[in-house]
């Protein structure tokens, strides 16, 4: 079984594409699996608290990966087998391809890329504002509450994405969600050309099961849209409703590296300009606002969540870095 990585931030439109290319009669899929992010961190020693003690655990995994005959090589050899056999286990016999979709695999597109080297990947890119407004519009429900949980994909994840592009453009595909959605079966046709597979009608969105009932994944677009629609490219600006809304946008948009604008094919200083003569005089939401953004100050600067949500209750014990 060959294996197909969407690479991109979350709210870029990966769930559509999923969507359109598990039509095809020899792709199988799952909504999202995260199943390669502990099989990948071994590496890092100081982004995981366990009680087993992560940093020493990664000390000993690469130690004695060093005693392997071919060291790293034949560890991650093993990783692709395993990986691909949980695939082959999941999916249907008369399936060729198995698409991996989970957002976050941004971080380690590299070492994926270089683990599966016969894989195909896709980097699907959005609008950074757009992405922005998604977000607000759709974790947060109009709301500024969910800044916490994205905010490294806003404030880093445009770096990560496009470093593993720029690295792995010979071997990758890249496409833009406002392309997608404006010419679908233009876009449709180069990607199965790249995935070496036979023509088929994949403009349906078809209402698989799976993509309900799983726990993570977007439900928003799946129960909004029954079929490809470009309306959502030139509405982010909507979610602009106050001052503040609008200095926020243009925090985000000024953080991301001049590199990255390049590479994903947007101008900076069109999207400041627009940002900017947005008229957001109001203050429609703006208490509820200013005690979001300064929850998410908190949360970040002095981690609060780890006192506070029952999520992560268990950092109260004793734990091992």
């Amino acid at each position: 079984m060959k294996l197909i990585f969407i690479f991109s931030l979350p709210r870029s439109g990966s769930t559509l594409l999923q969507r359109l290319l598990s039509n095809h009669s020899k792709v199988d899929t799952a909504p999202e699996t995260w199943l390669l992010f502990p099989l990948l961190h071994y590496k890092k020693e100081n982004t995981v608290l366990t009680e087993y003690n992560h940093l020493r655990y990664t000390r000993a995994v690469n130690e004695f990966i060093k005693s392997l005959p071919y060291k790293s090589e034949d560890y991650e050899r093993y990783i692709k087998e395993f990986v691909v056999n949980i695939y082959k286990c999941y999916s249907s016999k008369n399936k060729i391809y198995f698409l991996e979709k989970t957002p976050r695999y941004y971080y380690y597109a590299d070492d994926i890329i270089k683990i599966f080297p016969d894989s195909k990947f896709i980097f699907l890119f959005r609008n950074p504002a757009s992405i922005l407004g998604s977000i607000i519009n759709s974790f947060g429900g109009g709301r500024l509450n969910h800044l916490f949980g994205t905010y490294n994909d806003l404030a880093y994840g445009h770096e990560f994405l496009t470093n593993a592009y720029d690295k792995n453009k010979d071997k990758a595909l890249k496409l833009n969600y406002e392309e997608l959605v404006s010419k679908p079966e233009k876009n449709l046709e180069v990607i199965l050309n790249y995935l070496e597979l036979g023509k088929e009608e994949l403009l349906s969105l078809t209402n698989n099961e799976k993509f309900f009932t799983a726990r993570l994944g977007d439900k928003t677009g799946i129960q909004k849209y029954s079929q490809i629609s470009s309306e959502s490219i030139e509405k982010w600006d909507e979610v602009i409703i106050n001052p503040l809304r609008k200095y926020l946008f243009k925090y985000f948009i000024e953080i991301i590296p001049n590199k990255c604008f390049e590479i994903e094919g947007y101008d900076r200083q069109n999207i400041l300009y627009r940002i900017s003569a947005k008229r957001s005089h109001s203050l429609k939401n703006i208490w509820s606002d200013l005690v979001d953004i300064i929850k998410t100050y908190l949360k970040i600067k002095f981690k609060l969540h780890l006192f506070f949500s029952k999520q992560f209750s268990w950092t109260h014990k004793k734990y091992f870095s």
